[in-house]
């Protein structure tokens, strides 16, 4: 199947407030969508038989992790059942799935998971990823989905704990890539069971029971290596950050992302 380019104009709203000038793709084929199966992917029933499909340019939680059951409803309230029309890319992912963007009654199926709070955008977007990037603020602005600051039973103020480098594609071995935080705000935090992942959240690091003083900074090193002061070891075989984009996310106890950063 061959994804359409051309996108055509229409409005709509949100949870977060009005979306104006939302670009629907022009679809290629119509399916029926017989199981959601999580935020981001669902199975459906075309003409030429039953098709796996990944929404294209956005990432949704994992079914056991914060907000991911949440993002699966919402999906299924959206589509599930229906006959809704896929703007196909011509390459499988890989897990030869469809990549695809969806469209159901004039709303944009992608851009309505990330407006509404359920998805975060993804570095392979497509040629539409500006627009999703404006929903992911509108839905970080207005706190809502798995942007509220309630999410997950949080309790009190987001930590104030910025990324502020993310060392890709170091001069030397993979190893070496690294990420670096620091704690902005006037109070230690206790990091313990703090996740920093990547966009994909396939690659994931837990902190150890560390605790960082105001202004303090620590870096995130990949390699299995003893630290130097100032920095802790990943320690993951494969490499983490991808050289031609990524986004980092710094979730803390209860889930909640307390800090991202794009490149």
């Amino acid at each position: 199947m061959i994804g359409a380019v051309i996108l055509v104009v229409a409005c709509g709203e949100t949870d977060g407030g009005t979306v104006t000038d939302v670009e629907l793709p022009t679809t290629d084929v119509d399916v029926v969508v017989t199981r959601v199966a999580d935020g981001d992917s669902f199975r459906a029933e075309s003409t030429a038989g039953e098709i796996e499909v990944r929404l294209l340019g956005m990432n949704s939680p994992e079914l056991d992790e914060c907000h991911g059951q949440a993002a699966k409803e919402a999906l299924v309230n959206l589509i599930e059942g229906r006959t809704i029309g896929l703007a196909t890319e011509p390459e499988l992912d890989q897990f030869d799935r469809v990549l695809a963007r969806a469209v159901v009654d004039e709303t944009y199926v992608n851009r309505q998971m990330v407006s509404d709070g359920h998805s975060v955008v993804v570095t392979d977007g497509g040629t539409d990823r500006g627009t999703l990037l404006e929903a992911e603020e509108m839905a970080r602005t207005s706190e809502i989905g798995m942007w509220a600051s309630d999410i997950c039973g949080a309790v009190g103020p987001r930590a104030a704990l910025e990324i502020t480098t993310v060392n890709f594609d170091p001069p030397g071995p993979d190893e070496d890539e690294s990420v670096t935080i620091i704690n902005s705000g006037a109070d230690p935090i206790d990091l313990l069971g703090f996740v920093l992942r990547d966009e994909s959240s396939v690659n994931r690091f837990e902190f150890p029971d560390i605790t960082l003083a105001s202004r303090e900074e620590l870096i995130i090193v990949r390699g299995c290596g003893v630290g130097e002061e100032g920095t802790i070891p990943w320690c993951t075989e494969q490499p983490v950050w991808n050289n031609e984009g990524d986004t980092s996310l710094l979730l803390d106890e209860a889930g909640r992302i307390v800090a991202i950063r794009r490149y």
